[in-house]
């Protein structure tokens, strides 16, 4: 290379060529899988050539044996299908609003906004529908504000027997008919039905009498203690004998 005294008294390389920018691996592999997101489909196989057609204008090649290649076998979101890939959703096999019901309606625990969304094309403007129809509904997680998605309790509900009964109205009244047994009767239910043996219940007995006393709490004597009214001195002697005062005569 000639090196040779450039404007503003630097130096300038003759010859030199500039090299291509290098991308990072870690660019090059989230390139690829959001490639591989927004072109995926049901049953879709990308082979190598295909990746690389798609992705000419930004220069990305994938090369058998490399690291990126390595990894992209192994990313959580990419399934590798025979000799190519395809996109691997956190939510998989779902396809459609009627499934993505049925995937939120498993999960009673909850599902993120973001993997619901992320299932299929389409999904997010379905999961809006859901929403919308008051068949799911959300709760937003404090920690990261995320909406959290829960399936709503059907309305109506079949028994095993085909019985179709309604979850509202219907179960609260059966709910409320039930007879709640008191502890006594309960407990001789217990004993007739042979779940207690009557030693075991004996045992229970002397235990609770033995942790609350005998007679139980002491009752405080309603009697109140008579004042006692001693012989004191009588002061009035002048009095007695006179009419109505007989009685100081007795003391």
């Amino acid at each position: 290379l000639d090196a040779r005294p450039a404007q503003g008294g630097g130096m300038s390389w003759a010859g030199a060529t500039k090299k291509p920018v290098q991308r990072h691996k870690k660019a090059i592999l989230h390139t690829v899988v959001q490639w591989l997101q927004q072109n995926r489909r049901p049953g879709a196989r990308h082979t190598v050539k295909d990746i690389e057609r798609g992705l000419k204008t930004l220069g990305v090649s994938l090369v058998r044996g490399d690291a990126v290649f390595g990894k992209l076998r192994k990313h959580p979101n990419v399934k590798v299908v025979g000799d190519g890939f395809d996109y691997k959703p956190e939510i998989d096999n779902v396809f459609n609003k009627s499934q993505l019901r049925d995937t939120i309606s498993r999960n009673r625990s909850g599902l993120r906004r973001e993997a619901l969304e992320d299932a299929y094309i389409g999904a997010k403007e379905d999961l809006k529908a859901l929403e919308d129809e008051e068949l799911v509904t959300k709760i937003m997680n404090k920690e990261d504000k995320q909406d959290i998605f829960y399936p709503v309790p059907p309305k109506k509900i079949r028994m095993d027997d085909g019985t179709i009964v309604k979850m509202d109205d219907d179960i609260k009244e059966l709910w409320n008919d039930i007879k709640i047994p008191r502890e006594v009767d309960l407990t001789q239910s217990l004993v007739d039905s042979g779940h207690i043996d009557k030693a075991t219940l004996r045992k229970k007995k002397q235990y609770l009498i033995k942790k609350r006393g005998l007679g139980g709490r002491a009752r405080k004597s309603s009697k109140k203690k008579q004042k006692k009214i001693g012989t004191g001195r009588i002061t009035n002697k002048h009095m007695i004998g006179q009419s109505g005062y007989e009685f100081l005569g007795e003391i």
